[in-house]
């Protein structure tokens, strides 16, 4: 599993603190391995999750101070954004900033929780998103964190249901096709389609089957050419959140098949820090936080209990 306090550190040394126009964005790699401070929107937001942790806060409050201030300066950004990258940081922001305030009031960064939680419901509403879209398109991902959000507020999931239903059809996590997305360097193949649909499933879905993904399950982490650590990571996110919604050997079953991938991603983690792949020279913040993330959804079956 991801030491969180140990992610949490790792993330500080991501954070931009010299440049005056991108203060406080986490960029995407830790800034002293020799590569240029880089704006990011979404790495800042899933950033501002792991720091607002419990067992974080405190020790974090000076870092989560500058993304939040970071986040505000950018709040026309989020706005004036098209997809599919607007419904990814919406995604990432509610999580975010959800778990913040649980810990401080503050009435701008509530009215940009609002704002997008409206975005991602009028995105599932009607026909919703294309079932089949990859990486930042990826809606599963969105839907299960959207899921999670509302129901910590005790608003209804009935909506993110019904889309989910219109497409149940499963594919082993082993045979999915590599994915060419635009990436930094390299083509981005960061979310297991697999995992991220079992995901959202176990987040949203009233009446589905968890039995029928049993066949499907990875007996090992699945080497990939690109991104493998995030990939593996939401194929975990779809274990946890199966196992948190079944019992008995069926629940043992999903938890089998993380434990294998989970001591592979565990074996790779240097002082907090997790590369993309073995292919990327340094430490990055996003493929740490879906680590983490995932051992958070894993342990405890929700990424907002205590």
């Amino acid at each position: 599993m991801s030491d969180v306090r140990k992610a949490a550190q790792f993330l500080r040394k991501c954070q931009v603190i010299e440049e005056a126009d991108i203060a406080g964005t986490e960029c995407p790699w830790e800034l002293n391995a020799g590569m240029p401070p880089r704006e990011d929107f979404h790495d800042t937001m899933e950033a501002i999750y792991i720091w607002s942790l419990d067992s974080n806060f405190a020790d974090n409050r000076q870092y989560l101070s500058r993304a939040i201030k970071y986040m505000k300066s950018r709040r026309d950004f989020l706005m004036e954004e098209g997809e599919p990258m607007k419904s990814y940081d919406a995604a990432c922001m509610i999580l975010g900033i959800h778990m913040y305030l649980k810990h401080v009031k503050d009435a701008e960064v509530s009215e940009l929780e609002d704002y997008a939680i409206n975005h991602l419901t009028s995105y599932f509403s009607g026909d919703g998103p294309a079932h089949n879209a990859r990486d930042y398109s990826n809606p599963y991902l969105k839907a299960a964190m959207l899921g999670y959000v509302l129901r910590d507020r005790n608003q209804s999931l009935d909506f993110l249901d019904r889309w989910l239903s219109r497409d149940l059809t499963m594919a082993k996590p082993g045979l999915e096709p590599a994915h060419r997305g635009p990436g930094y360097q390299y083509p981005h193949d960061f979310v297991s389609t697999f995992g991220s649909k079992l995901f959202a499933l176990g987040v949203a879905s009233s009446s589905y089957d968890f039995s029928q993904a049993v066949p499907l399950l990875p007996s090992d982490f699945v080497p990939r050419e690109h991104d493998e650590v995030s990939f593996n990571s939401t194929i975990l996110l779809g274990l946890g959140a199966a196992a948190s919604r079944t019992k008995g050997s069926l629940r043992d079953s999903f938890l089998k098949a993380a434990s294998p991938i989970n001591r592979n991603i565990e074996g790779r983690i240097v002082d907090g820090g997790l590369k993309r792949g073995n292919y990327f020279p340094i430490r990055e913040s996003w493929p740490t936080f879906y680590f983490a993330f995932a051992s958070i959804v894993l342990q405890k079956g929700d990424p907002f209990r205590s």
